[in-house]
């Protein structure tokens, strides 16, 4: 004989289903969402792996009172190729854009100039200790050795979906923003003991471009001076 099942009964067990369904759910999301010395490590990896990058930032500084200072758009192109480290970089002053590259033909000097110019200086790179894509998992892999850390939650910033992890030391506090999708850095903002607020924002990237030469030499109509040794 066939027993029937009281349709209050039915009712409780669909609810129950679906509450502990619902437990589950938030139970593996908590699992599977990584610590802040997770992700410092992730990015840490992905610097050391890096052979290029580009990437075009916002760089902004802003009162005490919320009001900005000053904000500059940049862009940049690094690459290590044949064991030399070549760096471009687009910055807009003024109303015009300012261009300062290392110099194709011997990569111990840069060159520098701005749109419109006739000539463009070329001068000794006075900053090669820190010339590596590497630098910046060694930022990562100090703050994991020497910083209070805290994973703050998940956020969007201009498109990506983010981790924003928290580092405190000696009473200073960085705020950082990671792409989960390959944990690179696409913001950071820390406030200058109670003073001006600093946040680079990173508004488009990509990882390991192509070499692109032509990044790295004066347009033709433009004369490079200064072929001697300059110092900066």
């Amino acid at each position: 004989m066939k027993k029937l099942v009281p349709a209050a009964l039915i009712t409780s067990l669909v609810f129950a289903t679906g509450s502990n369904t619902h437990v589950i759910a938030e139970t593996q999301d908590k699992k599977q969402q990584p610590s802040a010395e997770d992700i410092l490590g992730q990015a840490a990896s992905l610097h050391e792996e890096l052979d290029s990058v580009y990437f075009k930032a916002e760089r902004t500084t802003e009162t005490a009172e919320g009001t900005v200072d000053s904000s500059t758009v940049e862009k940049q192109w690094l690459y290590e190729q044949d064991e030399n480290f070549y760096r471009h970089i687009e910055y807009e002053e003024e109303d015009r854009t300012s261009y300062l590259f290392t110099d194709l033909e011997d990569p111990n000097f840069l060159i520098e100039y701005a749109e419109g110019d006739d000539e463009a200086q070329r001068y000794e790179n006075a900053f090669t200790e820190n010339a590596d894509l590497g630098h910046g998992a060694h930022s990562y892999e100090y703050l994991l050795e020497h910083a209070e850390l805290s994973l703050i939650g998940e956020e969007e910033v201009n498109g990506y979906q983010t981790y924003h992890v928290q580092a405190t030391q000696e009473g200073q506090t960085t705020d950082y923003w990671f792409d989960q999708d390959t944990f690179y850095e696409v913001k950071t903002q820390y406030q200058s003991f109670g003073t001006e607020t600093y946040s680079t924002e990173i508004l488009d990237y990509e990882l390991n471009p192509e070499f692109d030469k032509g990044l790295f030499q004066a347009p033709d109509e433009i004369e490079t001076l200064g072929k001697e040794v300059l110092s900066l």
